[in-house]
């Protein structure tokens, strides 16, 4: 993973998830989503408002609560192309990462504005530093029952 955004996607799933394959494919994912250095968050923002969700995304990266987000409203924002291909990449089922997706988005994007806007560029972070959020925790569950 590249940009610094990777080593703090890779850090918080790497911790989460016995399986380093998945924890991988995981944060690739996420890192896809988001960009290597937070540049995708503009266009997912774009996609989100797109969709009518204008008000959910703006709460994940604004200061306060961050409103939750549904599996069926990831329908709404990713196609169904996109969730196929990625849920291949995880050896997991579509719904299966909607949850994960409806799960992590909300916490990984308010964890990656607030670094973006707080972390100096070439940031490194420690793995043992990094601790997870509970969405996070969520995905690691989820991703051990399939």
């Amino acid at each position: 993973m590249s940009g610094f955004i990777g080593p703090i996607i890779g850090a918080v799933v790497g911790r989460l998830i016995g399986h380093q394959d998945q924890a991988n494919a995981i944060s690739t994912i996420l890192q896809q989503i988001i960009g290597p250095d937070g540049s995708g968050i503009t266009s997912l923002t774009s996609r989100f408002r797109q969709a009518g969700l204008g008000d959910t995304v703006q709460s994940w990266v604004s200061n306060g609560p961050n409103q939750p987000i549904t599996p069926e409203q990831i329908d709404q924002v990713f196609q169904p192309e996109e969730l196929e291909g990625w849920a291949k990449i995880t050896g997991t089922t579509p719904d299966a990462l909607r949850a994960i997706l409806a799960n992590t988005l909300p916490p990984t994007v308010d964890h990656v504005t607030t670094n973006i806007t707080n972390t100096p560029p070439h940031f490194e972070p420690d793995p043992g530093d990094v601790q997870p959020p509970s969405a996070l925790r969520t995905l690691a569950q989820l991703l051990n029952k399939s």
